[in-house]
């Protein structure tokens, strides 16, 4: 059985994932990143990408993801 400080923060926890679920859904941003993770062409672009060790920098990622998104 849980202790009531345990029950508290398991509490706090769920509000909190709540919160972030409705503001996911009502953000017009994340709609459309999703609309774009679901477009077949994307998908697959996706499901192959392979991480090879090496590490990639913000603007060479944001050129990358802009290449597939205008194709």
């Amino acid at each position: 059985m849980h202790g009531a400080a345990e029950t508290a923060r398991i509490r706090q926890d769920v509000a909190a994932a709540r919160d972030v679920a409705r503001s996911a859904l009502t953000n017009e941003r994340f709609r459309l990143m999703l609309e774009q993770i679901v477009t077949p062409a994307l998908s697959d672009v996706l499901i192959q990408m392979k991480n090879d060790g090496s590490q990639t920098d913000l603007r060479t990622a944001q050129q990358s993801y802009s290449d597939v998104s205008s194709t």
